[in-house]
This record gives structure tokens, sequence and C-alpha cells, in this order.
């Protein structure tokens, strides 16, 4: 916050209409009597005119949205942008120059700022009917013929063993005997069986995540380690997989894309055009190149 205060003992002659939070009144009115605090130093002063002007700084009221939510660097709302102001991009907040690096915003001529123009990107949210968990007809075949033995009663248990089992909880030893309890198979045979039809879920997941969530197969371990870092998520996901939705792992997916930034053959896969200056992957975006760590951290890719 700024370390500016003022005490004003105007009273407007009617009462003013309700202001929108998002709002910024500027009053100059007559017989003002006026005390300011700034840096412990008192001043008082009287103002002349007779008026008040309303800066609605609503994003709809500055017509591009990204202006709207210009802060100065003390956080306060302001309608003059230049390279040190904070604003709103895709729901991440950064300063102007940060999204001109990375592509997002554009200086058109000395402090003009504009949108670059946006490229179309693949990595759109899945829709309802992409987001069903399918599986190769042969495979899906081959999971019900493993899992055949065991009966219907027993599954929904053993299934949130074999979850957990997915997610770091328990151990194979342990699940496969819980199979033998339920099926009557021999060990080995339910060994087999068992991690059969895990490897098949996890093929499903994997083919999900890589055709249709924007996840580059190079990416897939960095991408299952980081989720196991939140068991619960990672668990539901695998849950609503079985249950026949791919919908959570899309969220998982999008979450690990907004926080690490891609590898180039994610972003070749998702059309992007990618280049390495000194070391450094950058990305073309909207004719801009930027960095790859800039234009993920603002959301771009």
């Amino acid at each position: 916050m700024s370390n500016y205060s003022s005490f004003s003992t105007y009273v407007p002659a009617t009462e003013d209409a309700a202001t929108p939070e998002d709002t910024v009144r500027i009053y100059h009115s007559a017989g003002v009597n006026s005390v300011s605090v700034t840096n412990g130093e008192v001043t008082a002063g009287q103002s002349s005119s007779a008026s008040y002007d309303t800066a609605n700084l609503a994003r709809d009221s500055l017509g591009d949205n990204w202006r709207g939510t210009a802060r100065n660097k003390n956080g306060m709302p302001t309608t003059t942008i230049t390279a040190d102001s904070l604003v709103t991009i895709g729901g991440v907040q950064g300063r102007v120059s940060d999204f001109v690096g990375s592509g997002a915003l554009q200086e058109t001529s000395a402090g003009v700022f504009e949108e670059a123009p946006q490229v179309a990107s693949s990595d759109t949210p899945e829709s309802a009917g992409s987001a069903v968990a399918t599986m190769p007809e042969d495979m899906a075949g081959a999971v019900d013929a493993a899992l055949e033995p065991v009966p219907d009663h027993a599954i929904p248990a053993l299934v949130s063993a074999a979850i957990g089992l997915a997610s770091g909880v328990g151990d194979i030893d342990t699940l496969v005997s819980r199979v033998v309890s339920a099926s009557g198979l021999e060990p080995a045979d339910a060994k087999q069986r068992t991690e059969f039809a895990m490897r098949a879920y996890q093929s499903q997941a994997d083919s999900y995540l890589t055709a249709k969530a924007g996840i580059a197969k190079t990416d897939l371990p960095a991408f299952y380690e980081s989720v196991k870092s939140n068991p619960r998520q990672l668990q539901d996901a695998i849950r609503a997989q079985v249950n026949g939705s791919m919908a959570a792992w899309g969220k998982l997916a999008s979450g690990f894309q907004s926080n690490v930034a891609p590898s180039a053959e994610a972003l070749a896969a998702n059309g992007f055009q990618t280049r390495n200056t000194s070391g450094t992957p950058e990305v073309l975006i909207g004719g801009i190149w930027a960095s790859v760590k800039g234009a993920a951290r603002a959301g771009l890719i």
C-alpha cells in the first residue's frame, strides 16, 4: 500500500449514487478543506473548482479487457499503462513488460501497448464427448477376460486397492493376495491378470494425455511425478477413468502445463513453431518469438 493518506471535510449537497467497487472517484469541489499526510508531513489546502470525475475502471468500459485490470506499482487501479504496470491476462497477473516478453502484448510505439495477434491453439479444453474413457475393443475384451474370475461384489474393493497402488499407496503383492482371496486363482495367475489390467488402464491414460490433453510422450514421466504430489487428485482421476471419464486427467494435464514449460515436442504437436536461441527455447506466438518459460508463465501455451 501507499504511505499516502488524505482526509476531506467535503459533504455533497445531494447523496451521490452508489459507485461500483471497481471505480476511482476524483473530486474537485468548491470549498473543500483537505488535510494530506505524506511521509509524516501534514499539508492543508483548499480547492476552488466544483466538479468531480468518475474514472470507471471496469473491464468492459475500457474496451480491451486487460486494460481494465491495470494497477500501478502500489496496487491501485490506473488508466495510465506503462511497462511497469500490473495487468491480468488469461488469469495471470504480471508486469506489462513481462507480457511483452512473452508475446501476449506488443509495444506498437513508444509507451503504447496493445494485444499481440493471437494464434489459435489446439490445446483447448476438451469437450465432454472427447473426455469419455475409450479403449480399443480387443483390449477391453482382454481386460474383461482377465478379471472374469473375480466376482462382481469384490470388484469395487479391488479397484480401490489398485487405485491406491497406482498413486503410491500399498504394494502389488498385497493387491494380488486380495485378488487370490476373492477369485480362488493361483498367485502367479492372479498377479499376471492384475498386472495386465493395470497396464491396460495405464496405456489408456497415456493415450488420452498425449492424443487429447497435449502432453508430449517425453513429458509423461515428469507429469506423473508431478501429480503424485497430490495423491487425492490422482486417485480421483483414476477412479473417474475406471468409471468412464477422462475429464479429471484433463484438468491435471492443464495444471501441469500451466506450471511447467512444455517441451519442444509438445509444442510442435500442438502446432507451435519453436527454435533455440543461445540455449533458450523460444516459441512463435502471434508473429513474435518469446521464451517458452515466459509464454507458459503467462498462460499463452
